[in-house]
């Protein structure tokens, strides 16, 4: 290029520069006056400090020292350094429009992007006279914004394709803005006549015609590609203009619509739509009133969503017709139904979750009082889950949970609500005029419940537990009738699960004296309440006492003496169990090593543990502790757990008995057969002892069924090499029974009753067990 034009091109640059300074001055100002209370006002700040510091002064700097210093550099150094200071500008420029574009304000998120456009734009006149210049201004400006939108997703991507379609039309338009400017120069400084700069001028306006022409066709080419159906009317209701998109959404062929005037397509739409009439009152006032714009749902006949936004066009003269843009929302509107669905419901059963719960009981209130009727509402809790949870996985216990959400619609009428309260537990709620509705429902639930399930091929038999309250006998409110039915449904847990319980004043003193009891058993650790008794365990075969259970009494100042069943579960709820536990091995342990130091015969002591303490860290140290303390072998320490504590976080329970096991430390299973029983957790555990439950021992010689289970558990034990020990013997025909069955020990009142300590010292030191034994 000769230095004549690169001369005259950097002189251009340089004297366009001052009103594109000003201009880029205010655009800046504008912005963060537009974003000050949408935008963390600090980087507001920072990059207006950089736009005025960093881009104008700079670029004003050079612009003095060209005009003042001229001849102190050469053209392609003026022209560096102009460039240097159009990057700055465009960097600035860059970060804002991948920034400041706020997502929740469509106002300011279109403000800031005219704003950028309206700059690169502008920017063409001035930064064209050379190329470089321009692109070095335009690409790290608007660039970050087109990432921007492709970020975003959805049909921000097509947007973003539009800014890569800005871009070139831009690169373009710079490219003849340089042409031009490049050719006048040359036309300029070449002395060409007037005549052949107007045939020059000519053929470039016909250039200029003809790109317009292919941007127009870009743009019609964008909008029959565009997801908005495009329909222009003017304003005596001739079409100018419709793309594909808008007939296939209407399903209108093309030979058609060139016929058609916009009454015609209006009654075409409205024939399509779900409610025609409201949108034809909508458009009438819509016209009416002259509104410049209109936003609208549209719902069709086949279950389509249409959203259509209305907007005036016209020239300098005035408005001269609208644009109907339509666009479909379906998938939008699907999803929406979809998330207020989910927010309503249970995903894994498909049950109203506990927020709709809430309002049909509020609704169900709001029936009963209008129509003088009662509302019931039933607490379910599937007895045991979390055992088979654990045992046969997550997957197993969330098709359990499915087939009992499942059963429980199949108990109640359509009306009638279902609901999944969460975890294993449900709520029915419905409508009742007689009180034996309830009773019938609450039997044919537990009935249906029962019934075999076939789960990771087992089947598996499950129980639940009901609470019921009723309204208004039980609560005026959803949150009372839910919470008096929850202490219904705990109190028919403790009456040995699988039944109903209505809620009354005794359940609900019951819970008073929960409570109660849940509030003092600290300050009677303190104050000593809490005191050990002692029942002889017995070799069925010589009636010699073999061992002792420690049982732990509570003597209430109110309520007088307090059996474990009354407080542990309360101590288990409010974290005391842990201390109260620790205190009663404590105690028996220091107990038998007192007997021993006496002289008595050493023997093993029992001590039930609560599953809660057991899975508590730390509980190895703490029975070391206390051995160590007693100075008590640990071959003369059983610990008792029960079997649902067992099935309870199997893998740690396991590598705790294995640490008992190493320490010497028996291990027995109370309440054997009242739970899962297993020979597969009895072939993983180190268990020592099995101890059948009393309710089977109870009624051994009357009832067959309980003789045949003691048998097998006797018969199973045996088989593992595990003692047996049968509990709650109480006369000589089930001892009998047990001695012919070859148990190997007896606990009960048959043999003695729970005793003090120095009692059982003396019984120990007669023996007379043996005799009562052989009788």
């Amino acid at each position: 290029m000769p230095k004549n034009i690169l001369r005259a091109q950097v002189k251009l640059l340089y004297d366009q520069i001052p009103v594109a300074l000003f201009g880029e001055c205010l655009a800046v100002t504008s912005i963060c006056v537009a974003l000050w209370t949408v935008f963390d006002q600090r980087v507001l700040i920072g990059w207006l400090l950089y736009m005025f510091i960093a881009s104008a002064t700079w670029r004003g700097y050079i612009v003095w020292r060209y005009r003042h210093h001229y001849e102190a550099r050469s053209q392609k150094a003026w022209l560096t350094l102009f460039v240097i200071g159009v990057l700055i500008s465009s960097l600035g420029w860059g970060f804002a429009a991948g920034v400041f574009i706020p997502v929740d304000s469509v106002f300011q998120q279109n403000f800031v992007v005219i704003v950028l456009l309206g700059i690169t734009a502008s920017a063409s006149s001035y930064y064209s006279p050379i190329r470089s210049v321009y692109i070095a201004f335009l690409l790290p400006a608007v660039l970050p914004y087109a990432f921007w939108l492709f970020a975003q997703g959805g049909d921000n991507i097509l947007l973003g394709y539009c800014v890569f379609l800005y871009i070139f039309v831009m690169l373009g338009s710079s490219h003849y803005l340089n042409s031009l400017v490049v050719s006048s120069l040359e036309l300029r400084l070449t002395n060409i006549d007037l005549g052949f700069n107007n045939q020059l001028l000519e053929k470039k306006v016909a250039e200029r015609t003809n790109a317009l022409e292919k941007s127009f066709d870009i743009l019609r080419a964008s909008l029959e590609s565009s997801e908005f159906g495009v329909l222009v009317v003017d304003n005596h209701g001739h079409i100018e203009y419709f793309n594909q998109t808008f007939l296939d959404m209407w399903e209108i062929p093309q030979n058609v619509i060139t016929g058609y005037t916009y009454q015609d397509v209006s009654q075409h739409i409205l024939s399509k739509l779900e409610n025609p009439d409201a949108h034809a009152r909508k458009m009438q006032h819509f016209h009416e009133q002259s509104a410049h714009e209109w936003i609208d749902e549209l719902t069709c006949k086949d279950g389509k969503f249409f959203e259509l936004y209305v907007k005036p066009h016209g020239t300098d003269k005035g408005k001269a017709g609208h644009i109907w843009q339509y666009r479909d929302i379906s998938e939008r509107k699907q999803m929406e139904h979809q998330l207020a669905y989910q927010a309503n419901h249970d995903l894994l059963t498909s049950l109203p979750n506990r927020t709709l719960l809430y309002d049909r009981i509020e609704q169900g209130i709001v029936y009963a009082q209008r129509f003088q009727n009662h509302l019931t509402l039933l607490f379910l809790d599937v007895d045991n889950f979390k055992i088979i949870n654990d045992s046969l996985g997550h997957n197993a216990g969330d098709q359990l949970l499915q087939e009992v959400a499942a059963r429980l619609k199949e108990c109640v009428r359509k009306s009638d609500t279902v609901s999944r309260f969460g975890g294993d537990e449900f709520v029915i709620l419905f409508m009742n005029s007689r009180r034996e509705d309830i009773t019938v429902l609450a039997d044919h639930i537990l009935n249906k419940v029962t019934q075999p399930i076939k789960l990771s091929g087992h089947d598996i038999v499950v129980t639940t537990s009901i609470g019921i309250s009723t309204y208004p006998h039980h609560g005026k409110d959803a949150t009372t009738l839910l919470k008096n039915a929850d202490m219904a449904m705990y109190f028919a847990k403790r009456q040995g699960r699988n039944n109903y319980q209505l809620y009354d004043e005794e359940i609900n003193y019951q819970s008073q004296k929960k409570l109660e009891i849940q509030s003092q058993i600290r300050n009677a650790i303190k104050n000593k309440e809490f005191f050990m008794l002692y029942q002889p365990i017995i070799h069925i075969e010589t009636g010699e006492i073999c061992a002792v259970e420690a049982l732990m009494r509570w003597q209430h100042p109110d309520f007088g003496l307090l059996l474990p069943n009354d407080f542990i579960i309360a101590a288990e709820e409010c974290g005391l169990i842990v201390p109260l536990g620790e205190w009663g091995i404590r105690t028996a342990c220091l107990q038998n090593a007192a007997w021993q130091k006496m002289g008595l015969p050493p023997i093993r002591i029992a001590v039930n543990v609560s599953g809660v303490q057991v899975k508590r860290e730390g509980f190895i140290d703490t029975l070391e502790d206390i051995l160590k303390q007693s100075r008590m072998d640990p071959g003369y320490l059983e610990i008792e757990l029960t079997e649902s504590t067992l099935m309870d976080n199997t893998k740690k329970i396991i590598s705790l008995l294995l640490k008992l096991d190493s320490i010497g430390i028996d291990f027995v299973i109370d309440d054997f057969g009242t739970g899962y029983s297993s020979l597969n957790y009895l072939k993983k555990f180190p268990v020592n002892k099995l101890k059948i439950d009393q309710c089977f021992v109870r009624d051994c010689t009357k009832d067959s069924n309980d003789a045949s289970i003691v048998e097998a558990i006797i018969a199973m034990g045996h088989g593992l090499k595990l003692k047996v020990i049968a509990e709650g013997v109480e006369n000589k025909e089930q001892l009998q029974l047990l001695k012919n069955l070859g148990c190997d020990q007896g606990q009960g009142y048959y043999f003695a009753e729970p005793l003090k300590a120095d009692d059982f010292a003396d019984l120990l030191r007669q023996n007379t067990l043996r005799a009562i034994a052989s009788r």
